[in-house]
């Protein structure tokens, strides 16, 4: 009988005591309006279902919660030594720049995993610099300004309306409804709110 295909389902959970659910509701803004309803999912039940998915498929399929501890991720591999690794994990201690660390450790164990390598997944926390090989590459994007200081000159070669996110967060992080920005006044509004707000 032929040996079946080890899978590790990786990710990393580890609320603080003052996270919960009304925590995360907080955070958001005010006048947030969401398209769906949104729902707080049990990471854990998540992974579960997630893992059957792949048992039922015929893979030796099981979860691993890292807890942010990089040995926990080390030992996971060692002792189970999965021949392929479901990556989940998208950061460490809530910050994202660690997530290209842990596929460090992936890529050198030889361990095939899904999503990105260390290296696209570093290069993406910086916008301004991904916008730059895209557009090398002949890839279309929109038009974009880094804004390295509070103000902006009225000069700045782009066309309203404008959208305004920080340069180094993670996905969609500090993108709000103000975001998008109509004139002068509020493009300045906005890029002091970013600078000024830790996200």
């Amino acid at each position: 009988m032929d040996r079946k295909i080890s899978v590790a389902v990786l990710y990393n959970d580890y609320p603080t005591p003052q996270e919960s659910a009304d925590s995360i509701v907080q955070t958001m803004p005010v006048n947030f309006k969401p398209v769906f309803d949104l729902e707080q999912g049990d990471t854990e039940e998540e992974i579960a279902e997630i893992v059957n998915a792949l048992q039922k498929e015929g893979f030796d399929a099981f979860g691993g919660n890292l807890q942010n501890r990089f040995e926990n991720l080390v030992d996971i591999l060692k002792v189970r030594k999965p021949d392929v690794v479901f990556n989940l994990v998208e950061s460490f201690y809530h910050s994202p720049l660690k997530e290209m660390m842990v596929t460090g450790v992936y890529e050198m164990l030889g361990i095939p995993y899904t999503g990105s390598p260390p290296l696209t997944l570093g290069v993406c926390q910086r916008k301004g610099l991904t916008k730059q090989i895209l557009l090398a590459n002949g890839i279309p994007t929109p038009r974009f300004k880094l804004v390295v200081h509070k103000s902006v000159s009225s000069r700045h070669g782009l066309r309203y309306p404008l959208i305004v996110k920080p340069a180094r967060e993670d996905g969609s992080i500090g993108v709000e409804d103000e975001s998008v920005v109509y004139t002068l006044r509020e493009l300045r509004r906005r890029c002091e709110y970013i600078s000024d707000e830790p996200m």
